[in-house]
């Protein structure tokens, strides 16, 4: 099972946002912050949501359906049997996740912001849904030693 928490996602947000103002030189659109949160979770829902869909082939379940932005934290992700979870996939999903984030937050202040960040969550999206998943059976020769 892959736990995906939403505050690691809207932190990876708050940074990307805080470092394109920095490099940026603006304050336009203004910097992501706790204020922000209530909103940022139900995006990161969306964000998320969008990245399951994509990979709805190898799922078994998850908890996405009865998630409460409000109470919940984790969004539990269980792949059907034999399918092994990837290293790079959770890090993947929230790195896709903040992108989603971004374009959201971003629709109406910056329509160049919003279209960089929508595209990078599609290459994202896409990136994670065409990841080999080996079944669980596999392992790399570096963790048998051969």
């Amino acid at each position: 099972m892959l736990s995906l928490s939403l505050k690691r996602v809207i932190d990876c947000a708050y940074a990307i946002s805080a470092l394109r103002c920095h490099t940026h030189g603006t304050i336009r659109p203004a910097v992501l912050c706790r204020d922000n949160e209530a909103a940022l979770r139900r995006a990161a829902l969306v964000a998320v949501s969008g990245c399951l869909l994509r990979l709805v082939h190898v799922l078994k379940r998850t908890n996405i359906a009865g998630f409460d932005t409000d109470a919940d934290d984790v969004v539990e992700i269980v792949f059907r049997d034999g399918v092994a979870e990837s290293p790079e996939l959770r890090p993947a999903l929230e790195s896709a996740a903040a992108a989603g984030i971004l374009s959201i937050a971003y629709g109406e202040a910056d329509g160049d912001a919003a279209s960089h960040y929508q595209r990078a969550f599609d290459e994202a999206v896409d990136a994670i849904a065409h990841l080999d998943l080996p079944p669980a059976s596999f392992r790399p020769c570096y963790l048998t030693g051969a």
